[in-house]
């Protein structure tokens, strides 16, 4: 609920955890949860400082910039180069612009938060090391926040599945690294009762 809490849309909401006795209880009481993607879409850099993670994988669609990405920036093809520089200027004149005017908007608290907003969307990074995007289509944005038939559901799961089969073989390539170091590190944990079994045995 707090995931699809879209800020105007629908009200935020409280978390629940569970206690040491496995019971669910509040978490943290006095906050509420919106829908993170309008302020940080992709927390790469906090994932990588408290899980130490360091590739990610990124299924992109969300509707309020799927229709604005593609999967072109690890790409370096000549017109590519050109896309993103543009893309990088044109969102500096933003943030310079938006610092010129930080003054009046100011004044008016709504404007000020639409625009605080608007700059989290501009100012964040959408990819990841491997990015999966369905084929783009036409949709209508009024039905955006519409209940979905069993139809459209299967159907959009269909167009995910689609948009992945292309990346299994780079998923499987660019994680092997990460699936050997964690073959190794359970055969150690399997071998390290026996280990200390055979130490204690020496040692009596």
């Amino acid at each position: 609920m707090a995931s699809a809490a879209v800020p105007g849309f629908y009200p935020p909401v409280a978390l629940a955890a569970k206690n040491d006795q496995g019971l669910k209880q509040p978490y943290l009481p006095s906050r509420r949860w919106v829908d993170g993607s309008l302020s940080d879409d992709l927390p790469a850099k906090r994932l990588s400082r408290i899980y130490g993670v360091n590739h990610f994988i990124v299924s992109q669609i969300n509707p309020h910039i799927f229709p604005f990405v593609t999967d072109t920036k690890r790409k370096r093809d000549p017109l590519t180069t050109v896309k993103l520089a543009g893309g990088r200027i044109a969102r500096e004149w933003i943030n310079a612009s938006a610092s010129l005017l930080a003054g009046p908007l100011a004044w008016n608290s709504s404007i000020n938060r639409v625009a605080n907003v608007a700059l989290s969307i501009i100012n964040q990074d959408y990819f990841g090391d491997i990015n999966i995007l369905p084929d783009k289509r036409m949709f209508n944005p009024l039905k955006l926040l519409a209940h979905k038939s069993i139809e459209e559901i299967i159907e959009l799961i269909e167009l995910g599945e689609k948009g992945t089969w292309p990346k299994i073989e780079m998923i499987r390539v660019q994680t092997q690294i990460s699936r050997a170091l964690d073959g190794i590190l359970r055969d150690f944990d399997h071998q390290e009762p026996r280990l200390r079994s055979s130490v204690s045995r020496r040692a009596s």
